[in-house]
């Protein structure tokens, strides 16, 4: 059953990219198209009533519901190529990588196992995926103790012109939108640290990226919905620390 035919998969020496038949492609260009959106419904969509998220570094995440929450927020670009698949019955998988644009190198990788629902459409069951490690630089400078040192950019969240203290239903989903993108920037591996301040001041938290240009910093800070809502404004800083700063999760 599915069972074997990923322990084929498992076996085999080359990772190339093959073209789907078209009730599996469509899997992929759907998928992309609800990202590229920012459309956590039509995601959510996309899934088995009871099927899974498979963060990289987080929690799971069940239920079209919960799905659909998980997925609120921005969109961005995204492209997918599948490397292998397979049917059997009712049963399927697609594995591949991702991209951010056509012809780019892939920053990732992915896997769907498939369930085919009593209308014939294919419905995803769990998704997993994982970003590549990055190409190691060249030793960049070294810092006291003999630190390798590397830039990061440090994002200083204050309040913004549209913020308010009164806590609203509008105030919660935006809330929601904001942590859930916290959520999405940690697990393709951006995000470092994110936290607020805890005295009352305009100044309300911090986030802390990595392995980003000031370019992909800037997109990140503008796409998070509390910024597109004008509750937070963000002030962006170049930061020379230790390379390899990192947030151990905690076991379960």
């Amino acid at each position: 059953m599915i069972d074997m035919l990923i322990a084929a998969f498992a076996i085999a020496t080359a990772v190339a990219s093959v073209q789907l038949p078209a009730e599996l492609a469509r899997v992929l260009t759907d998928y992309e198209s609800a990202w590229r959106k920012g459309d956590g419904a039509a995601l959510a969509s996309l899934f088995d009533e009871d099927g899974f998220v498979l963060p990289n570094g987080a929690a799971p995440v069940r239920g079209r519901a919960a799905i659909q929450q998980y997925y609120k927020g921005p969109g961005g670009p995204l492209v997918l190529h599948a490397y292998a698949f397979a049917t059997d019955g009712p049963l399927g998988y697609i594995v591949g990588g991702f991209s951010r644009q056509e012809g780019s190198p892939e920053v990732g990788k992915f896997t769907l196992t498939l369930r085919k629902n009593p209308d014939g459409r294919w419905l995803i069951f769990s998704d997993m995926d994982n970003p590549n490690p990055r190409p190691e630089s060249p030793p960049t400078k070294t810092g006291p103790g003999g630190y390798e040192m590397t830039t990061y950019y440090l994002g200083f969240l204050y309040r913004g012109p549209k913020w308010t203290p009164q806590e609203t239903e509008e105030t919660k989903k935006i809330q929601e939108g904001h942590m859930a993108n916290i959520q999405k920037m940690a697990a393709i591996g951006k995000l470092v640290v994110a936290g607020p301040f805890m005295d009352d001041t305009d100044l309300r938290g911090i986030f802390l990226f990595q392995n980003v240009t000031r370019e992909e910093a800037e997109k990140l800070c503008a796409d998070d919905p509390a910024v597109q809502a004008g509750r937070l404004r963000i002030e962006l800083h170049p930061w020379f620390a230790a390379k390899g700063i990192r947030v151990e999760m905690p076991k379960q």
